[in-house]
């Protein structure tokens, strides 16, 4: 996870507080960008790397909650499964969702900031 779901508060009204354990930090390759309330992820042919958090779901269902958060149906962000680099060493795969739409005219960012963590809302 690289943006609001990094907040637990969020991502507990999202798939319930014991659906996901921590696996580690990691990073995936992408850019980041700023939409207001949230971020996109977005692909890059560069080895630009986005920082976020690896989570391992406990069941199914989460990853459903997960997809309709995301909306995906609505094609606003698709769930692709990539290399994540764990910041403790090594390589694993995961689901990642990645931005659908144009980032034209938005501001492009290193990492989702913790204050905008702390205060976004499920969208």
């Amino acid at each position: 996870m690289y943006g609001t779901l990094q907040d637990e508060r969020v991502r507990a009204g999202v798939i319930g507080a014991a659906a996901a354990h921590l696996v580690g930090r990691g990073s995936v390759r992408g850019a980041l960008y700023d939409l207001g309330e949230y971020p996109a992820l977005v692909d890059t042919t560069a080895d630009e790397r986005v920082p976020g958090t690896l989570l391992a779901l406990r069941h199914t269902a989460a990853l459903s909650a997960l997809d309709a958060y995301e909306r995906v149906g609505e094609r606003l962000y698709l769930r692709r499964r990539v290399t994540v680099r764990l910041d403790s060493g090594g390589d694993v795969e995961a689901w990642v969702y990645f931005y659908a739409r144009s980032v034209s005219g938005r501001r492009r960012i290193a990492a989702w900031p913790v204050r905008a963590i702390a205060s976004s809302r499920p969208r």
